[in-house]
């Protein structure tokens, strides 16, 4: 079992299910927030937004203050900690994007299904396992026919745009920010954890491996209708930056849908940011710092 896989299993406990001789196998949910900062979560001193869930989860379980990331970008981050290798091993070094892209990159256009997997593993013991949500390790844009979620070990999938098997409840068919896509904007945060819900209610006599990988807080952001009523707009003025709603509340929505599970496993990383069009509005847009193109800008 590698490091990865122990930490995931210590952190991720959220239940139990008997085994065949009668010894205690827990249920493995691991929830992976994208582009979420080390400082955004009130147990690591963030103030942006109230994150009274995670906070507990913190208390009642284990707070990491000092760790090694596979990689501070979003693919290859994925890719360690599904492997609990290093992710140059399988040739994924920068977010996947387009096969002229990855190229650039000299990195493959997905994931290599023979390397180790936690699911693959976990399957083995008996368990039931499901991939909810972004998957970022090969699929979307110009990539076609990549190996599907079951090559990696899920016994299930519901994946967004960039992926083998997009769901439709939560797929753009263009890319995510095109004014003509079909995705459906609503609070696809709480979409996922129903699904996640879903799958462990539908399997209360075998164990259960999650993977629960967040869109938010990466953008684009669509928070719910309440947070985005009056006085739901976040707690005001970080230090040194400029208020920004939007992003309080998705914040939000993934702090509040943290308190259906007892544990949670989370990955507190730095974060870009996203820029308001003025400091009294709620409309962001995506920061221009993040490029499409080539190595630079990583997801």
């Amino acid at each position: 079992m590698t490091a990865a896989s122990v930490l995931a299993i210590v952190a991720g406990l959220v239940g139990a299910s008997a085994a065949p001789g009668g010894e205690a196998r827990p249920n493995i949910v691991i929830v992976y927030a994208d582009d979420m900062g080390y400082t955004d979560l009130g147990c690591y001193g963030g103030d942006l937004a109230e994150t009274p869930n995670l906070d507990r989860m913190a208390r009642e379980g284990v707070r990491l203050t000092r760790y090694y990331s596979a990689s501070p970008i979003c693919s290859p981050s994925r890719c360690g900690l599904l492997t609990g290798q290093f992710p140059a091993r399988w040739r994924i070094t920068s977010y996947l994007q387009t096969r002229a892209g990855n190229r650039a990159c000299e990195q493959d256009d997905f994931l290599d299904p023979s390397a180790p997997t936690l699911p693959r593993m976990l399957k083995t013991a008996g368990y039931a396992t499901a991939h909810v949500g972004k998957w970022h390790l090969g699929g979307g844009r110009d990539v076609v026919a990549p190996p599907k979620f079951a090559a990696y070990g899920y016994d299930v999938g519901f994946g967004t745009w960039e992926s083998p098997e997009p769901h439709p409840d939560i797929t753009a068919m263009d890319w995510i920010w095109s004014a003509q896509d079909p995705v459906k904007r609503w609070d696809r945060t709480r979409w996922m954890v129903d699904r996640t819900l879903d799958f462990l209610k539908d399997h209360p006599d075998r164990p259960c491996f999650v993977n629960l990988w967040l869109d938010d807080p990466h953008t684009p952001w669509v928070p719910s209708a309440e947070d985005m009523a009056p006085g739901k707009d976040g707690r005001g003025r970080a230090r040194g930056r400029r208020p920004n709603g939007c992003e309080a509340c998705w914040r939000k929505s993934t702090a509040r849908s943290a308190g259906s599970w007892r544990r949670s496993a989370t990955t507190p990383r730095r974060g870009r940011r996203s820029s308001c069009s003025s400091p009294t509005t709620d409309r962001c847009r995506p920061s221009t710092a993040a490029g499409r193109g080539g190595c630079e800008g990583a997801r």
